[in-house]
């Protein structure tokens, strides 16, 4: 299973430590969103509103402090946002897929090999 990938001092980040408790919590459930979706760090507009409705909010207010921190980037179409550097610190879509086949192969390969077979 494929996990975010959060440095254990993430909550001391000079962008993250003066996040509100609501913006703070819908930036984690976006980084574990994109590295559950393999999306890239991209965070479509449903998508936060999907997580926003989970904290009983609106989403305005603290996209706006994710914007205004440095963390997320609006997308160029206006339909959803970037999370600044998620590439930087996480595997992308491509990698991923590269992973699982290398790991598939693998498999095969051993099963071939208890089995006998060409």
């Amino acid at each position: 299973m494929k996990m975010a990938h959060l440095d254990d001092r993430f909550p001391e980040n000079p962008k993250v430590e003066p996040l509100s408790d609501k913006a703070f919590r819908l930036h984690v459930m976006a980084l574990c969103h994109c590295s559950g979706n393999t999306t890239d760090g991209f965070v479509s507009a449903t998508t936060v509103r999907g997580i926003a409705a989970r904290l009983n909010s609106t989403p305005k207010r603290w996209l706006a402090e994710l914007v205004t921190a440095g963390l997320w980037h609006a997308a160029p179409d206006g339909d959803g946002h970037w999370i600044h550097d998620y590439q930087k610190y996480n595997s992308t879509a491509a990698e991923e897929r590269a992973f699982r086949d290398k790991k598939r192969e693998a498999g095969r390969k051993g099963a071939r090999a208890r089995w006998q077979m060409p």
